[in-house]
């Protein structure tokens, strides 16, 4: 039997919100179809990056798990712990675009853990993976965020990242039972978009919560009310000046 050994890196586990049900709604063959342009074209993305991370990834139905491993090409190895993170809030952001593209728009929600790993086919295991499992459906809105393990590493090692810019900002992340998590939720929009494309990405992801069946369930319409917050406060004027190492706010409003 062959040796494995475990890797150390980011861990992305992210589902769709939503999805049971799905099927009434839209035609099976058309949401089957979109799960496999969006396998596809999210495993094409992830090739060539192999002088800073390699990354693979598991698609099991709606859930998504993608694995960043630093390739040991960095110079400093705080920058590449740090370097992998910022990259799976990347990922986080393409594959978030890429699910409102065509119908049917879907919204993900989920987390980003840091630890030892791996990914096998459909398979995957590791100490990164039972952190994600335990938390990737706890965030009460479209979140995706840092556990504690990523949380612990993004703080002590984000700065040695020249500038240190993210798409990973300050949040205290509405969960469960009325609690909340002051860490680092990804934003959903590109640094370069306009407040045009951000509209656009805002009310279609909103669009998801609102299906006649949903619009008066009340767990649905707060974890819409909770996105909506959210993406207000990403919105909001001197947002690059949090995103580049200013002071952590602790966001509720």
């Amino acid at each position: 039997m062959r040796t494995m050994s475990l890797e150390t890196g980011a861990l992305v586990m992210i589902d769709a919100l939503g999805f049971r049900g799905i099927w009434r709604r839209f035609e099976p063959a058309t949401i089957i179809a979109k799960l496999h342009a969006l396998k596809d074209v999210a495993e094409e993305s992830m090739k060539g990056f192999d002088i800073t991370y390699t990354s693979r990834a598991a698609f099991l139905s709606d859930t998504i798990v993608i694995g960043l491993t630093p390739t040991g090409k960095v110079a400093d190895r705080d920058a590449g712990e740090a370097l992998v993170l910022l990259q799976a809030g990347f990922r986080v952001v393409y594959l978030t675009l890429l699910a409102l593209e065509k119908a049917p728009p879907i919204a993900y929600r989920g987390c980003i853990s840091f630890g030892e790993f791996e990914i096998s086919g459909p398979f995957v295991l590791g100490e990164a993976v039972d952190e994600a499992a335990a938390h990737y459906e706890i965030a009460e809105g479209a979140f995706v965020w840092l556990t504690p393990s990523a949380k612990a590493v993004w703080d002590k090692k984000k700065l040695r990242i020249e500038p240190p810019d993210s798409c990973l900002v300050p949040y205290a992340v509405p969960l469960k039972q009325g609690a909340s998590y002051d860490t680092y939720a990804v934003s959903p929009f590109e640094a370069e978009s306009d407040d045009r494309k951000r509209r656009r990405v805002r009310d279609t992801l909103l669009s998801t919560f609102d299906t006649p069946h949903s619009a008066t369930t009340l767990g649905v319409q707060l974890k819409r009310q909770n996105t909506e917050r959210f993406f207000h406060w990403v919105q909001q004027p001197g947002h690059l000046a949090v995103r580049r190492g200013g002071p952590w706010l602790k966001v509720r409003e």
